[in-house]
């Protein structure tokens, strides 16, 4: 804010309520939650891409030259299932890992669903700043990682403060616009 930028804090990871998180975004101009179960992660959210008016809105918006937006997603938060709209499955048989039961292959399917649709949404943000032929970028980065599986393979352990190399080991990309590209050459 104090470059000039309207800023800007869309969230689908916390209600608006008191936080650290929300410290930082209510210090915002504009600000809106997408996540109707208050503090409760486990519980159903609206989805990630129910973001995407709003952000198209905010983008296409020519009263505001210098903006900054902010996406807070739920991602890949626990429960899996409750990240990506039931018409969304994709992965109904991962079978790579022998020592997990029927269960286990369903949680592990579900979290691949709900990495394969954060994509669509981050892609999707992507395309509509890419639309804007502006000078702008998109930079992505987690909060954190999720050991499903992959330190032990008979115990789920998400995320928790006991944090390990899948757990700390995060995606993190810039996509720059071409006229951001040649200007910063």
């Amino acid at each position: 804010k104090q470059a000039g930028f309207k800023t800007y804090w869309l969230s689908n990871q916390y209600a608006l309520s008191d936080t650290l998180v929300t410290a930082i975004s209510s210090q915002a101009d504009w600000e809106k939650s997408y996540n109707y179960s208050g503090m409760k992660r486990f519980e159903k959210t609206g989805f990630d891409g129910d973001m995407l008016p709003d952000i198209e809105k905010i983008l296409n918006d020519k009263s505001v030259s210098k903006k900054i937006v902010f996406v807070h997603l739920i991602g890949s938060h626990s429960a899996y299932t409750n990240r990506y709209p039931s018409d969304w499955v994709y992965f109904k048989d991962n079978f790579e890992r022998k020592n997990l039961s029927a269960q286990g292959h369903q949680f592990l399917n579900a979290y691949d669903d709900s990495i394969r649709y954060t994509d669509y949404v981050v892609n999707k943000i992507i395309d509509m700043t890419k639309k804007q032929e502006d000078l702008s970028f998109c930079l992505y980065f987690s909060d954190h990682g999720e050991d499903i599986y992959d330190s032990n393979e008979t115990k789920i352990l998400g995320h928790s403060e006991l944090a390990n190399e899948p757990m700390t080991t995060i995606p993190f990309f810039i996509w720059l616009s071409n006229k951001y590209r040649n200007k910063r050459r």
